[in-house]
């Protein structure tokens, strides 16, 4: 089977997490503002972890 390695940026990365957990969320009663609101949040908090992380070997 072929490996897929992808260089993504932070930001792309964080995009990418942030959406797979909004999927992921029950959102029937939330509006869209909420939503937007809640995925700029979970979006930013993402970027800063991976931030925090640039330049650590895990």
């Amino acid at each position: 089977m072929a490996e897929a390695n992808f260089d993504y940026s932070v930001a792309a990365e964080a995009k990418m997490l942030a959406l797979e957990y909004m999927r992921q969320k029950s959102l029937t009663d939330d509006s869209p503002e909420d939503i937007a609101r809640e995925y700029r949040m979970v979006e930013q908090k993402i970027k800063a972890a991976l931030d925090s992380l640039n330049g650590v070997t895990l």
